[in-house]
């Protein structure tokens, strides 16, 4: 199977990492893979697949980029011949189907990546686009049910299809642990709080700063750990600062090597305004750390009975939970990240989402070869 992944930008992200690791799983599996991302530079050092071709138009999003976008993504797919188009985004899900009568396109699959994606505007870009789609996903059933609700897409045309984890890539490593720690400067008796993700105003990092002075006071050996980078940088930096964690928090910025990182967490946080999916988390888990995250999203389907979930935006909440598991004993923990990982093994793993998605596009090939016959 020929299959096309277009998405805005392989920058940092849960749906970039996502779009790259289905490649890997696909090709192994026999398919051949095209990767276009229509803006910016890719952020991630691609492995040398046979049967993966990566296409960087570098374009902005700017008028005239989004035309040239167009016409640029439009030649591709005539000259690919694709049996699968699928989209990811929202400026990728939207230009696919505009340009959908020109492209010599088998199927095309549209997948967001979060229950918010814009204003009104975007809303009905997507109403009125979608009987050029085949079908609809997104990462999380509130998601889906938001884009029902709000007239994004029709019931019978949306589905949930869930971000999966390489439960190989991301499994606990006490080596790993260790060094790392070592590394960080943190002693086996520091208590690491860990959270990845950009500095973006979605994770909402002042409700996480706030939750963990207020953990700081009730547990003193606790550290924190930011990775990520973003535009709040700065402003994260200061309310660090203005809090006085200057001494017990360390910013990260962008690792490329997060998989390992993970292993240093005792408490794995995400304090997010709203999420699509929460792969973070669900790494996390995999890694076997005990997990506190808001209801944002499709969070809470993520964590299950597996963690703790607590309202987004309630301080006092999150505080709580965080201190609830650092009183546990070791052992206690322990247990709380086994069945972590369990959920993830047993819902989530990435050879099971991806036969998900093949799944999906032979149902959708058929359907089309049904139609052509009648």
């Amino acid at each position: 199977m020929k299959i096309a992944f277009i998405i805005s930008g392989l920058g940092v992200g849960g749906a970039e990492a996502q779009i790259l690791a289905l490649a890997r799983e696909f090709i192994a599996r026999g398919h051949c893979v095209t990767i276009i991302s229509m803006t910016g530079r890719c952020a991630h050092v691609l492995p040398e697949l046979m049967g993966l071709q990566l296409i960087e138009l570098r374009e902005s999003k700017s008028i005239f980029g989004l035309l040239s976008i167009a016409v640029k993504v439009a030649r591709a797919l005539r000259e690919g011949a694709f049996d699968i188009v699928h989209t990811h985004m929202f400026h990728a899900n939207i230009i696919a189907r505009l340009i959908r009568p020109w492209i010599r396109c088998a199927v095309l699959v549209s997948t967001a990546h979060s229950n918010v994606e814009g204003g009104h505007f975007r809303t009905l870009m997507y109403r009125y686009t979608d009987r050029f789609a085949d079908f609809t996903t997104n990462v999380s059933a509130s998601a889906v049910q938001r884009y029902v609700h709000i007239g994004a897409a029709p019931a019978s045309k949306i589905g949930v299809v869930y971000n999966g984890v390489d439960i190989e890539k991301f499994s606990p490593d006490m080596g790993v642990r260790e060094r790392l720690r070592a590394e960080l400067g943190f002693s086996s008796r520091e208590f690491v709080v860990l959270t990845v993700g950009r500095l973006v105003p979605a994770k909402n990092y002042p409700l996480l700063i706030k939750a963990f002075a207020a953990f700081h006071a009730a547990i003193p050996n606790a550290r924190l750990v930011i990775v990520g980078d973003g535009p709040l940088v700065s402003a994260v930096r200061e309310l660090i600062s203005a809090s006085g964690l200057s001494d017990v928090t360390k910013l990260l910025g962008r690792r490329n090597d997060v998989r390992e990182v993970m292993n240093i967490a005792d408490l794995f946080v995400l304090a997010s305004k709203w999420e699509g999916f929460g792969l973070v988390v669900a790494e996390a888990m995999a890694t076997q750390s005990p997990v506190v995250a808001t209801s944002a999203g499709g969070l809470p389907e993520v964590v299950g009975d597996a963690g703790t979930v607590v309202p987004s935006g309630d301080v006092q909440a999150l505080t709580f939970a965080m201190k609830s598991i650092a009183r546990m004993t070791p052992e206690m923990r322990l247990r709380l990240g086994r069945a972590a990982r369990h959920r993830i093994e047993s819902q989530f793993s990435l050879s099971a989402i991806a036969e998900t998605w093949l799944r999906l596009y032979d149902e959708l090939l058929l359907k089309r070869v049904k139609m052509h016959l009648s």
